[in-house]
């Protein structure tokens, strides 16, 4: 019987996949057809808008000026490099590294992200992203010399009590620039994740 068996290997068709081989989806697909990503004229109106606000808070004399900093940093990061809330907010500054093939962007060339997603009962997943816009350099090496503060500390984004910030804490500042700009509630934050080349 066996020789049998293994004369018919690769001869007809066999069923690879059955239920004790493969992932099971643990809840139904809860995505609203109204998510959509920003269009090239609202991610421009949002940016100049929170570059804005940095300056009229900063104008007051408040201390505000460095949240509004921080958050609109990390929307312009979330963007450049297709990052989810989780894993923008724990970004440390021993995550960019330089890209050999791409050196004009100096020691910012790559970003190492640590906490990517996982899947059910796996640990995060890491994975690396290559530095497209030439834009992202700058804002990152401004924002930690002139704005993070906590020069101890290796995380890029610190709460003004040195924790890691909320994500309801950007979402309600997100919301607030985009009602102000007329932009749809549904493109909100997870909207600036794009497809980027992973390596």
């Amino acid at each position: 019987m066996g020789s049998r068996l293994r004369s018919l290997f690769g001869t007809h068709p066999a069923q690879v996949f059955s239920e004790w081989n493969t992932a099971r989806h643990i809840q139904e697909y809860d995505g609203q057809p109204t998510k959509r990503p920003y269009t090239r004229e609202e991610l421009d109106a949002l940016f100049e808008y929170a570059d804005e606000e940095v300056a009229r808070v900063g104008a007051t004399g408040r201390k505000g000026w460095q949240a509004a900093y921080r958050d609109a940093t990390m929307m312009k990061l979330a963007y450049a490099y297709g990052l989810r809330f989780v894993e923008v907010s724990h970004l440390q500054t021993v995550d960019f590294a330089r890209n050999p093939h791409a050196r004009e962007f100096g020691k910012f060339g790559v970003c190492r992200v640590r906490y990517g997603k996982s899947h059910n009962g796996s640990p995060p997943k890491p994975r690396s992203v290559l530095t497209v816009w030439r834009w992202t350099p700058p804002i990152i090496d401004d924002w930690l010399e002139n704005g993070r503060g906590h020069p101890d500390s290796l995380d890029v984004f610190p709460s003004e009590r040195g924790g890691l910030v909320g994500e309801s804490t950007l979402i309600r500042r997100l919301h607030r620039y985009r009602t102000a700009l007329g932009i749809p509630k549904a493109v909100d934050l997870h909207s600036l994740v794009v497809p980027h080349r992973v390596v």
